[in-house]
């Protein structure tokens, strides 16, 4: 254990290096995908129970590696390191933040806790506590950057560097005597001009870095160099929007200089509250996607040479072209692309999917590699050229976790055999400690037969490294009908996995299908 110098009164970073448990994984640590970030060939993601990454993903099939957590709360890779925060504890005194960090180079995993003391809060109500949370991270030249809420924007140098805080809108000349946080300090990061809640790296500028914080009364631009602040005008070129609130920033690097994009909840004239996509220009906020019938609150971008812009929204992803002044135009909606997810995979509850955010990475002169996180799973493209529109389904990846042999362990997968999966079936999943022949009967909840899926067919143990599985997908399956080929009654039906070596299992399913 190390301690390290703070460069500010106050804010005292304690770092506990150790290697993480870092293993190759068979999938991901959950199916849902939360966030995205990367660049070339390596790609992080932020799931329900912990973070993935592959290091290269132009292989055919990645290998996964993942570490065990609670949902991060930011996720963020530049210059070779990732930085994932996965836990928040916030007292009356401290609070303490916990990394997840990966340096690519030295393959070296490690757990790192920022900790703030905060005594001038020790004789507030508890309601007072600061909330002290990490939303966002960017990696700028040497260090961190961290924005956080009712914190500033921390720089941070996770290998034992100085931590420092620096709050929206104050020179650091004029903020450098303050210990953090006195009143005057504490109740100004109380405020919606300088609460950070997203932090965006700008390089754009070749060796200079400029980074964009959002909180969620104003944009500003910061300089690491000289730790100037500068605010963006809150004008939209739509007179019947008015701001809510800053939610996100985003630099296109793509361009020379950086388009830049915003994500803010805005009002419309006499309506409800949307989350839109804006591009910054002449002084104005200039609407892209998000207040439209069928549109959802927007929940990323991403960005390809060529002035190409991807928005998320919960229900999908539209394309859109920006090459001049003005809006850019969309020439993808959601149906193209939502077209070549389901082509990927029967595997996806469809009326339940949401997409989480979207990652463009730059694979060659003309080509990207597009991935899109979903609450099901990981979809993704290679060799993409967003302006071609091809209709080539995604390529799709899930937890698969191994199944334990002996038939100790199987699954039916999805549960709910339904009528928005597009082959109607549901897939069975096992593993045989020795080859044997297999068979799968169903029955219904009187157990009376049903129906033989799988009749005494030979199955070889459990030896392919990615699933441990001995069951064939193109053969070991069921969709709903009876041994006459009609559809079953909706209700609970049951299966049963025997096979010619004295081994059985058993497992439930439910059917919602129309008769």
């Amino acid at each position: 254990m190390f301690s390290m110098n703070a460069s500010r009164p106050g804010l005292r970073p304690v770092a506990t290096l150790a290697l993480c448990a870092a293993a190759a994984a068979y999938g991901l640590t959950s199916n849902q995908v939360q966030a995205l970030a990367g660049a070339g060939d390596t790609l992080w993601l932020a799931t329900a129970t912990g973070v993935d990454f592959a290091i290269d993903t132009t292989d055919t099939t990645p290998q996964w590696w993942s570490q065990e957590a609670a949902e991060p709360w930011a996720l963020a890779f530049g210059e070779g390191r990732a930085l994932a925060c996965v836990a928040v504890d916030n007292q009356r005194t401290v609070s303490t933040s916990t990394f997840f960090t990966f340096d690519h180079r030295s393959r070296a995993p490690a757990t790192v806790t920022l900790a703030f003391q905060h005594p001038s809060y020790a004789s507030l109500a508890d309601t007072l506590i600061p909330q002290l949370v990490c939303y966002s991270a960017a990696r700028g030249p040497g260090a961190w950057w961290l924005a956080y809420y009712e914190g500033g924007l921390v720089r941070w140098d996770s290998a034992g560097g100085p931590a420092t805080a620096f709050v929206p809108g104050v020179p650091r000349a004029a903020a450098q005597s303050t210990a953090f946080p006195t009143a005057a300090v504490r109740d100004s990061l109380r405020t919606p001009r300088t609460r950070a809640v997203f932090v965006a790296a700008d390089r754009s500028g070749g060796d200079t870095v400029t980074l964009w914080v959002a909180t969620p009364a104003r944009i500003w631009r910061f300089s690491p160099a000289d730790t100037t602040w500068d605010t963006l005008a809150n004008a939209f070129d739509d007179p019947g929007l008015s701001l809510v609130e800053h939610i996100a920033v985003y630099a296109d690097q793509a361009t020379r200089p950086a388009r830049l994009y915003g994500v803010s909840a805005v009002r419309r004239s006499g309506r409800d509250t949307v989350n839109c996509l804006f591009k910054y220009e002449s002084g104005e906020w200039v609407y892209v996607f998000g207040k439209d019938a069928g549109q959802s609150a927007v929940r990323g971008a991403a960005f390809a040479p060529g002035g190409y812009v991807y928005a998320a929204d919960s229900t999908g992803l539209s394309l859109y072209v920006d090459t001049a002044a003005g809006p850019p135009v969309r020439i993808a909606d959601p149906a193209h692309f939502r077209a070549r997810m389901m082509a990927a995979t029967q595997d996806v509850a469809w009326e339940v999917m949401r997409v989480n955010d979207v990652l463009a990475t730059v694979e060659s002169d003309s080509t990207i590699q597009l991935w899109i996180a979903t609450s099901e799973g990981l979809f993704y493209a290679r060799g993409e050229r967003p302006g071609a529109l091809v209709t080539t389904p995604f390529k799709f990846t899930k937890r698969s976790p191994p199944v334990k042999a002996g038939l100790a362990q199987t699954y039916a997968y999805p549960g709910i055999l339904n009528e928005s999966l597009a082959d109607r079936r549901v897939y069975f999943a096992y593993n045989l400690s020795e080859a044997a022949r297999v068979t799968i009967r169903i029955y219904d909840w009187n157990m009376d037969l049903v129906k033989v899926a799988v009749n005494n067919e030979r199955r070889e143990a459990g030896k392919n490294r990615e699933s441990q599985r001995s069951s064939d997908r193109a053969r070991d399956w069921w969709d709903g009908t009876n041994q006459t080929g009609r559809t079953v009654a909706p209700g609970v039906y049951y299966y049963r996995i025997t096979t010619d070596k004295g081994g059985r299992a058993f497992g439930k399913i439910v059917v919602a299908l129309s008769r």
